[in-house]
């Protein structure tokens, strides 16, 4: 992947987290045990292709910290509705779950973009956010054919909600808070890590499958 990417993770000792990561790292590779697959955080992508040599250099935790989240839809709760899972044709968006487009979502989307894309332009960062922006938690990295991941679906939507709907209150949510975070998707995913981290406090996690 070009550049380094920022990610919205949901707090580390929260049980969605270990719910989620325990879906990418063992039961989802289990639906598949023909195919390789790839161990990452759980996350959803904010932007990506950021160059360090003309973004943060050798301060990457200095940088994340100036990233202003000052306009209204982002000073207020962010919400992350994650809804169905979807198999795509991507090698990065092979299993997802879809978040939904909300106002502040794509306005902190925008917020990074602006930050580490843009150079500052703000509404060329809006535009695409609005446009090209899709969100998602990605649930499988792999090279199989989409149609593959289509046909066990079932089995998919039973995983999910086995380890997401036992978390949710009556009102969906599955936990609040969590972090921006800076990872160099430059290197093989094996050596992705996080190099910056900036802890959100006003975001909330939401599971809304298909059913609801």
């Amino acid at each position: 992947m070009p550049g380094s990417s920022l990610w919205l993770t949901p707090p580390q000792p929260s049980e969605f987290n270990k719910a989620a990561q325990t879906l990418i790292s063992s039961s989802i590779p289990q639906l598949f045990p023909s195919v390789k697959t790839y161990n990452f955080i759980p996350h959803v992508t904010l932007t990506s292709s950021i160059e360090a040599s003309s973004t943060y250099k050798e301060e990457p935790q200095k940088w994340l910290d100036s990233l202003s989240l000052s306009t209204e839809p982002v000073k207020g709760n962010v919400s992350v509705d994650l809804v169905a899972s979807e198999p795509g044709e991507p090698f990065f968006k092979k299993l997802t779950l879809k978040a939904s487009k909300t106002d502040a979502l794509v306005e902190l989307g925008a917020a990074c973009r602006s930050h580490g894309v843009e150079n500052g332009n703000m509404d060329r960062a809006r535009d695409w956010a609005k446009t090209e922006y899709l969100p998602h938690l990605s649930l499988m990295y792999a090279d199989i054919e989409a149609k593959e991941v289509a046909d066990r679906y079932a089995a998919i939507e039973s995983a999910c909600g086995k380890a997401l709907d036992p978390l949710t209150n009556d009102e969906s949510l599955l936990c609040t808070g969590g972090s921006i975070v800076l990872v160099d998707t430059t290197k093989p995913i094996e050596e992705w890590n996080v190099i910056a981290a900036r802890n959100i406090s006003a975001i909330r996690w939401n599971w809304i499958p298909q059913t609801q």
